[in-house]
């Protein structure tokens, strides 16, 4: 009875793992359609071993089990540890309403990393995420800001202002 039990577990969590896997790691069909064929087996094995009744209810515990694990799997928050806090408060920070330090085109500043495209600079007391327009820049450059585009911030060279 326990060997059973044990069967019948075994086959529905390395067939979840199996899908789990498909979708996140591999990509290969196989691995995909495996899973799903040992989670009927799994369910199977649970009708001939222990009834209609108590089949039903592991059918249906898998399917929910299911869709509960891919749920939580595809949702951004459950990743979210794999994801820099720099990059975080760059992703929800909205450059055109920020209060500190508002943002103008033409506004000048330095640079405190090299733009390789991007990188950081300096504007006002804050420092901010920028990015070229495909030139690189050395550290300590001046700059100003060329475009401010939702959240990203385009800047230029003085000295290529000047050039022009």
């Amino acid at each position: 009875m326990i060997a059973d039990w044990l069967i019948v577990l075994l086959l529905l969590i390395s067939g979840l793992i199996m899908l789990l896997t498909e979708m996140f790691l591999l990509g290969i069909f196989v691995v995909g359609i495996l899973g799903v064929v040992f989670m009927i087996i799994g369910i199977v094995l649970s009708h001939m071993y222990f009834g209609s009744e108590i089949g039903m209810t592991v059918m249906v515990s898998t399917i929910v089990m299911t869709l509960v694990t891919m749920y939580h799997a595809l949702n951004r928050r459950t990743w979210s540890f794999m994801t820099s806090d720099k990059y975080e408060r760059y992703a929800e920070t909205d450059y055109n309403t920020t209060p500190k330090t508002p943002l103008t085109l033409g506004q000048e500043g330095l640079t405190l990393s090299a733009l390789r495209p991007m990188g950081t600079a300096q504007f006002g007391n804050e420092s901010f995420e920028v990015r070229t327009f495909g030139k690189y820049l050395d550290n300590n450059s001046i700059i100003y800001i060329a475009k401010i585009d939702r959240r990203k911030i385009y800047v230029k060279s003085v000295e290529s202002f000047k050039a022009s």
